[in-house]
């Protein structure tokens, strides 16, 4: 089994051809948190270009809100190869807003993680680059998902318990829907109670 390093935001990192880099922001994929991002701009020169791959990898799982637009729920992630890097793509919220009393980060890097280790063939070392706007510290959340993802590994219940898949590009996980801010914007992701 490989053994997973993570690095968070670290400005001097190398990606190598052992990292997955997991993006973790919104469900429609907007990037442009990335800009100004000195990490991924030293490996991809224009963040349009990647959020537009993004958007059609999303589009091919045809999940849509509740206006018909294209989405990646909650807790799933996708994978993609772009300019010879690992991506995985896991939202943390539907749309940019204050998460800071939810678990979407944990599911976000829980889902993420689930993806990686169905698509490294490898042994080594994988080194895990996490790119997360940090709109909230989230360091907890982060830590409890790598400590579950390696219970799990370990208590050999991982693979039936979180594959839900046989498509090694996607990785469908959990969240709470209750759990979601009542923002008026979340309303076309779920129906408002009354």
């Amino acid at each position: 089994m490989p053994k997973f390093n993570i690095i968070f935001n670290n400005k001097n990192y190398k990606i190598r051809s052992n990292t997955y880099i997991l993006l973790l922001h919104d469900s429609i994929c907007n990037l442009s948190y990335l800009n100004n991002n000195s990490i991924i701009k030293k490996y991809i020169n224009t963040i349009e270009i990647l959020e537009k791959k993004i958007k059609e990898k999303i589009s091919f799982y045809k999940f849509k809100t509740l206006h018909n637009r294209n989405h990646l729920p909650l807790g799933t992630s996708i994978h993609i190869v772009y300019n010879n890097l690992k991506i995985i793509y896991s939202p943390k919220m539907w749309i940019k807003q204050d998460i800071s009393n939810t678990n979407n980060t944990y599911w976000s890097v829980l889902s993420g993680l689930t993806l990686i280790y169905k698509n490294c063939k490898s042994k080594d070392n994988i080194d895990i680059l996490i790119l997360d706007d940090n709109t909230v510290d989230s360091s907890d959340q982060y830590i409890k998902a790598y400590n579950d993802f390696n219970k799990n590994i370990a208590n050999n219940n991982y693979l039936d318990k979180y594959y839900h898949s046989d498509d090694n590009n996607i990785h469908i996980g959990e969240f709470s829907i209750n759990e979601q801010p009542p923002l008026l914007q979340n309303n076309e992701f779920r129906e408002l109670s009354n």
